[in-house]
């Protein structure tokens, strides 16, 4: 498997347990992992989880506070999804509470859902958040080129 910073094609990508900060390029698996790290929100980076043992307090030298890049990575995608309205919400909840409570959410309210049932919403949101793209075009316009095969002049 290549180095997340190098790759290019994220389709065949299984994930890893743990990412730096630098790996992030908001592949698919990265973003589903961010979504489902609790203690991203909280401002601190996950710990990677494997022995080496050292014992002892490591100093390092940064030139920002240790809660900086954390909050960077979450407000970027952030602020993806929140491009996406309300689908954008459906997908977030998705991921970060599961499935059946966004059934739930939207059997309350079924207008949540009007671009589709929850897999295709989370699909298309997850196509929007990943891609290119999403710079120049906005949500709507996305769906609207994707559902009728438009291209971008």
């Amino acid at each position: 498997m290549t180095e997340c910073n190098t790759c290019k094609d994220w389709s065949g990508c299984s994930g890893k347990d743990f990412y730096k900060p630098s790996d992030i390029r908001y592949c698919g698996v990265q973003v589903v992992w961010l979504l489902q790290n609790p203690c991203l929100d909280e401002g601190r980076w996950p710990n990677e989880h494997r022995e080496t043992g050292y014992i002892g307090n490591s100093k390092s030298n940064h030139h920002s506070a240790y809660f900086e890049v954390t909050m960077c990575v979450i407000g970027e995608l952030n602020k993806r999804i929140s491009r996406c309205g309300n689908d954008g919400i459906i997908f977030r909840q998705m991921y970060s509470s599961g499935i059946e409570q966004v059934g739930d959410m939207v059997r309350l309210h079924p207008h949540l859902a009007k671009n589709g049932t929850i897999e295709q919403i989370a699909g298309q949101v997850m196509s929007y958040v990943t891609g290119y793209r999403r710079k120049r075009i906005s949500y709507k316009r996305f769906l609207w080129e994707k559902n009728n095969r438009g291209k971008v002049k």
